[in-house]
């Protein structure tokens, strides 16, 4: 496994200095990359709409957010929030509430809930990407590495490789796949050959010519080469 904690680190530095770029597209509210580091980095999204509605880790894209499908299949993370200076008060769909600390930064929301917060504006219109981009997740004795190979023609492969290691026995299992991939905004469809189909939020961190930091969701895939 890498070493998580360093890529951590490193990846942490980026989503304090950058913000991503700004995309030819519009939406009808602020989208907000959330970072903890804290034993490791967590990520996590934050989507407020300007008609008072919120969605926590949208499940169907942010370009543009559709929050009654939001309200169908992601119900526990969408809501209403009202904000009273350095207050966010929450309902969510369940009738649950929360109420989250705010800072700001020159008049824009800094964090949230003691998370650390940067506003994505959209990755520009046609964007692509082109490299190997890997991350590695450990859960008890389950290990997984998955690695995006995405080229600059809108193709990708994708493979992976899971762990598992008891006291008693160890075993590795492989899988590759690949189809063809866009991005719009902050919003990547992923159209696998076999028709699975997958949206997902993304954005990336890091200057042309450099290896960057691409976040899918909530995971973070540094790139490789």
């Amino acid at each position: 496994m890498r070493n998580k904690f360093f890529l951590s680190f490193i990846l942490f530095g980026f989503i304090i200095c950058l913000s991503a770029c700004k995309s030819s597209g519009s939406r009808d509210g602020k989208l907000y990359l959330q970072s903890y580091f804290f034993n490791g980095l967590s990520l996590s999204w934050i989507y407020l709409g300007n008609d008072g509605t919120i969605v926590r880790n949208p499940k169907n894209g942010v370009d543009p957010v559709d929050y009654n499908l939001e309200k169908q299949n992601n119900a526990d993370n969408a809501g209403t929030y009202k904000i009273n200076d350095k207050k966010m008060h929450i309902t969510w769909q369940d009738g649950k509430t929360a109420d989250w600390d705010l800072e700001y930064d020159k008049g824009e929301i800094s964090a949230i809930d003691g998370g650390i917060v940067t506003l994505q504006t959209g990755l520009p219109a046609g964007y692509k990407l082109d490299g190997q981009y890997a991350a590695s997740a450990m859960l008890a004795n389950v290990g997984q590495v998955q690695t995006f190979v995405f080229k600059n023609d809108g193709t990708f492969t994708l493979s992976t490789l899971g762990v598992v290691e008891t006291k008693d026995i160890g075993a590795t299992a492989e899988g590759n796949k690949k189809g063809t991939y866009s991005i719009t905004g902050n919003t990547m469809r992923i159209n696998f050959d076999d028709g699975e189909k997958i949206v997902a939020v993304i954005t990336v961190f890091g200057k042309d010519g450099e290896k960057k930091f691409l976040v899918l969701n909530n995971s973070s895939f540094p790139q490789e080469k």
